[in-house]
């Protein structure tokens, strides 16, 4: 904005106090469908929420072009507070990644190529680049045990 046009702030006015958010740590549960994934706790959960049951996530919540979750990934992941008989992550995000075979990798990098060779590149960018748990993965992989080699 230009300089003379910028107003100074209004006295009296409430600022909005800063809320400052929870992460949570868990393991994706291998029992998952294609519109519902559950994420166990490593923690129990705060006081209100039930703790007997795994946190509820949406799978679009993971972007579909990082590297794909699978049972035993650790997420970590934002308690929404509308239902707390039935906990929900609000926001996921992948922490850390179990070993992958090569050719889970090989398949993945394939299909990432005609991702970013296609129109939708900046989009796939933009949700790849920050995925920060898949670099560190991807820096030093460790491969599943692959009988015969």
């Amino acid at each position: 904005m230009d300089e003379n046009k910028r107003r100074p702030p209004i006295l009296g006015l409430k600022q909005q106090a800063q809320v400052t958010t929870q992460w949570y740590r868990g393991r994706l549960c291998p029992n998952k469908t294609k519109n519902a994934w559950f994420i166990k706790p490593a923690v129990e959960l705060p006081n209100g929420y039930e703790k007997s049951k795994d946190v509820f996530m949406y799978p679009s919540y993971i972007s579909q072009y990082v590297l794909p979750v699978v049972a035993g990934d650790t997420l970590e992941f934002i308690l929404g507070d509308r239902d707390k008989t039935k906990p929900m992550a609000q926001k996921v995000r992948v922490s850390q990644y179990s070993p992958r075979s090569s050719e889970e990798l090989t398949g993945y990098f394939r299909q990432l190529m005609e991702d970013l060779d296609s129109v939708i590149f900046q989009n796939v960018l933009v949700q790849v680049l920050p995925c920060t748990a898949m670099w560190r993965f991807l820096a030093s992989p460790k491969f599943t045990d692959v009988q015969g080699l």
